[in-house]
C-alpha cells in the first residue's frame, strides 16, 4: 500500500507522462534467464510510471476506460472504484450492467467482476505476486507448460493496465515484476489495434508467440495488448490481429458519465 493517503483525483482524463525518466537502476543486474533488453525496457517503464500523478479515485467514483479492437469497434467500461456500485459496459448497440464486487470480496473468491481500483495492491514487487494470486489475477502456482509463468503474469498485468486505476508505485511494481521474470523479449516496432507504433514486451507459450504488451516509445504509457492464436487454429475466432488498444482512462462520478 502507499505510505500516505494520496489526494483524490479530479474527474476527467488522466494527465500524460512528460519526458523520459532515467536512472542507473535500469542497468541493475538481471536474474538468471531474464532477457537484459526486456528488463532494461521494463525498468525504464517503471521509472516513468513513478512520475505519474499520485491521486486516486474517491469511494463512490468510477474508473472509465475506452478501448478499440482491430475490427474498429469501440468499447466503454465503467468499473466501480471501490466495488460497491453497479458497473457498466457498453459497445455499439449493447449495454451491460455488472454487479458490484469489492477488492476484499475478490480476494476471498466471492465474485468474479473486479473493482476499478485496488488500494491494497502492494508497490513492492517482492510481495506483489502473492497479492495478485489472492485476488485471482494470476495463477502462477498451477502446473503448466513452457512459458506458463510469463504468460500468466503478462495476461494478468495487461488486464489490469487495460481497465484498472493503478497508483504510480503499483504500476512501477508490475513492470518490475515482469523485469524479474524470465520469458520476455523486446519488439522494437509493434503496432497496436488502431495502428499506433510502440515498443512491446513479447512472451511465448508452449513454443509459440503468445502476446505483446505495447508501450508508447517515448512516455512508456500503456497503449494496448496483442495476443496471437495457435498457428494451427484457423476456425471461427482466428484473426490476423487480436487485441485491444486503450484510447482513454479517466475517473468519473457516475456510471455512464463521460470525462
Amino acid at each position: 500500500p502507499s505510505r500516505s493517503r494520496p489526494a483524490p483525483a479530479p474527474s476527467g482524463a488522466l494527465p500524460p507522462v512528460i519526458g523520459h525518466a532515467t536512472a542507473p537502476s535500469v542497468e541493475a543486474p538481471v536474474a538468471d534467464g531474464v532477457n537484459p533488453a526486456a528488463a532494461h525496457l521494463l525498468r525504464r517503464a517503471a521509472l516513468a510510471a513513478l512520475r505519474l500523478p499520485a491521486g486516486a479515485p474517491r469511494p463512490g467514483q468510477f474508473v472509465y476506460t475506452e478501448s478499440e479492437g482491430s475490427n474498429g469497434v469501440r468499447y466503454q467500461l465503467w468499473l466501480s472504484a471501490d466495488g460497491k456500485k453497479d458497473g457498466l459496459a457498453r459497445s455499439p448497440g449493447r449495454t451491460f450492467v455488472s454487479r458490484p464486487c469489492t477488492a476484499t470480496q475478490t480476494q476471498a473468491g466471492m465474485c468474479a467482476s473486479p473493482p476499478g481500483f485496488y488500494p491494497g495492491m502492494p508497490a513492492n514487487p517482492r510481495v506483489l505476486l502473492a497479492y495478485l494470486r489472492k485476488v485471482d489475477i494470476t495463477d502462477t502456482e498451477s502446473a503448466g507448460g513452457a512459458g506458463w509463468r510469463s504468460n500468466d503474469i503478462a495476461k494478468g498485468i495487461s488486464d489490469l493496465m487495460a481497465s484498472t486505476y493503478l497508483l504510480p508505485g503499483q504500476r512501477a511494481a508490475l513492470y518490475e515484476l515482469m523485469a524479474q521474470t524470465p520469458g520476455f523479449a523486446v519488439v522494437r516496432s509493434a503496432r497496436d489495434a488502431i495502428g499506433r507504433t510502440g515498443v512491446a514486451v513479447e512472451w511465448s507459450f508452449m513454443g509459440s508467440r503468445a502476446g505483446e504488451i505495447i508501450l508508447d516509445p517515448r512516455t512508456y504509457a500503456y497503449l494496448g495488448t496483442r495476443t496471437f492464436g495457435s498457428p494451427s487454429f484457423h476456425g471461427p475466432g482466428a484473426y490476423a490481429y487480436d487485441g485491444d488498444a486503450l484510447i482513454q482512462m479517466a475517473v468519473v462520478n457516475k456510471a455512464g458519465e463521460l470525462p
